[in-house]
């Protein structure tokens, strides 16, 4: 009984919060790198002038 609540409560709350978490971990990561090639062309740019 009781360990059918646990895996209800892992199932319905824990599993979609750790879903969540590596997706906005993939997220930011993937806006990160954009960001530092946008500054990194940005920079080559500079140079080349």
């Amino acid at each position: 009984m009781v360990s059918e609540i646990v895996l209800g409560i892992l199932f319905c709350f824990i599993l979609p919060i750790a879903v969540a978490a590596q997706f906005w971990n993939w997220y930011t990561y993937f806006k990160h790198n954009q960001k530092v090639k946008l500054i990194k062309r940005m920079q080559n740019e500079q140079d080349d002038d």
